[in-house]
């Protein structure tokens, strides 16, 4: 093999090298627009979830990734009003404890009662 031969089988290697990059580029550059569109199209859809080489298998890996968010969504939701549920609504005075019945007492007796009490302050 010759220097020319040599350089010419270089230069071709290095050019078939970089006719690949190129088409392995716009590839992967419109495998990365798809998954693109199709987040759009699954705007509630976990984006770290959907992956995938072909249209069908970013819809599918979309619809999973979605419907993960519904769950995860739905239990948040439940978790946040049992919680309310369970808590004391804010402005509640503090624990008191009476020992006597008001409801077994007169009109009068209440309102003495509550003298009383507001006087204990």
């Amino acid at each position: 093999m010759t220097d020319s031969e040599a350089k010419a089988n270089a230069s071709g290697g290095s050019e078939l090298a970089g006719a690949q990059a190129e088409v392995e580029s716009p590839v992967g550059v419109d495998a990365a627009r798809l998954r693109e569109l199709v987040l759009r199209a699954h705007p509630e859809a976990v984006p770290e979830l959907v992956q995938g080489e072909t249209l069908e298998e970013l819809e599918a890996s979309a619809r999973l990734a979605t419907e993960v968010y519904r769950r995860i969504a739905e239990s948040v939701r439940e978790a946040v009003a049992r919680e309310a549920a369970a808590s004391v609504p804010a402005g509640q005075p503090g624990r008191q404890t009476y020992l006597v019945n008001i409801e077994a007492l007169s009109p009068s007796a209440k309102m003495a009662e509550g003298l009383r009490r507001v006087k204990r302050g």
